[in-house]
């Protein structure tokens, strides 16, 4: 049976005698996690741990205080021992599914990341010009003017050789490219190697 509720009726207020004061003015705030006692107690275990390659994995809910936790734990620690590097991990153009590990001075992973970020929005910005420029397209035309040389002289050699074995090096049309194929030479004509 449907029963018609008042919004009152359905707010829950703290009874007043729950209440350890009149007001909060003199309630001292709580400095750690409430209601977790085993998760902060392994958390205080991971973080005494002080061995190479031991890590705190912490899981949880979104919202629940994970980084709030780890945060409080970790400052008072932060002060003690040596400055740790910076790790920072960069691609391996031989092995992209295995990043480079690089160790810099603490403070100076920020450093790079800004440098090399500078660099990139900067080389955007002339790498266009520089590639239309007047200097840049005689350097690449002597490049390819050197690769065909070298490439004729390579070809002639190879056609040498063929010619002293027996066979000679024609192009043949396949569609619309060409292509060079070896020929044997009997009696003086090419003939097709079926």
């Amino acid at each position: 049976m449907a029963e018609y509720l008042a919004p009152e009726s359905l707010r829950w207020n703290c009874p007043e005698e729950w209440l350890p004061a009149e007001n909060t003015d003199r309630l001292t705030p709580t400095s750690g996690i409430i209601g977790q006692e085993r998760a902060v107690r392994a958390l205080e275990f991971g973080l005494a741990m002080d061995s190479l390659g031991f890590n705190v994995f912490v899981t949880g809910l979104t919202g629940t205080g994970k980084m709030t936790a780890v945060e409080l734990h970790l400052r008072p620690l932060a002060g003690e021992g040596p400055r740790p590097d910076d790790l920072m991990y960069v691609f391996n153009p031989r092995a992209p599914e295995q990043p480079r590990l690089l160790r810099l001075d603490a403070g100076r992973g920020c450093v790079l990341r800004d440098r090399l970020n500078r660099f990139v929005r900067d080389l955007a910005g002339s790498l266009p010009a520089m590639l239309q420029g007047q200097e840049f397209q005689g350097r690449l035309d002597k490049a390819v003017e050197e690769f065909k040389t070298r490439q004729q002289q390579l070809t002639q050699n190879f056609e040498k050789k063929v010619r002293a074995a027996g066979f000679a090096m024609v192009q043949v049309q396949i569609g619309p490219i060409t292509r060079p194929e070896v020929l044997p030479v009997v009696d003086g004509k090419l003939v097709p190697l079926e």
